[in-house]
């Protein structure tokens, strides 16, 4: 006899990525197929991830702002194409009606964090190489943004390679 722990299944679909918003019952999912927001904690879904284009179609992390529900950042796993990223990061500031392409991009995006006390710091990490202002940076490690995505650097005050893969 299996023991009911009060979990309810809200998606059949696999998941890839989480992310809880500032609104009561508001998440927004990521897999293979995109990002799915849902307004009533699960029990229905809207696909929000119709701006990616087929390469960036799978989110990997996601994070949202925890001031502002209708803002979150997509870390977007691509295929390796010539003269493309091989990932990308993503953000909406409305609940996924549009989304923009950050100026950062990689090989594998492993996590995304946004500061609850100061919602323009942003955090990703990253496993193996990305680009960071159109140079390509390697072994992996934890990039911040200080203006909510609009430029990154190393976490540790400019050293972006501090052996981590995974917030």
């Amino acid at each position: 006899m299996a023991a009911d722990y009060g979990w309810v299944r809200v998606s059949q679909a696999p998941v890839g990525a989480l992310a809880v918003t500032g609104a009561p019952s508001t998440l927004v999912v990521g897999n293979g197929y995109g990002a799915f927001r849902s307004t009533d904690g699960g029990l229905n879904w809207t696909d929000v991830g119709a701006g990616f284009d087929e390469l960036e179609r799978s989110v990997v992390a996601l994070a949202a702002d925890p001031a502002d529900p209708l803002t979150v950042y997509a870390g977007c796993q691509g295929t390796t194409v010539r003269e493309r990223p091989y990932a990308v990061t993503r953000k909406t500031t409305d609940g996924g009606a549009t989304w923009t392409t950050l100026p950062i991009g990689g090989v594998s995006i492993t996590s995304l964090a946004v500061s609850r006390s100061n919602p323009d710091v942003v955090y990703e990490s990253h496993y193996g190489c990305w680009l960071m202002a159109d140079q390509l940076v390697c072994n992996g490690g934890v990039v911040r943004s200080a203006d909510a995505g609009g430029s990154w650097a190393g976490a540790s005050g400019g050293d972006a390679e501090l052996g981590l893969g995974r917030l």
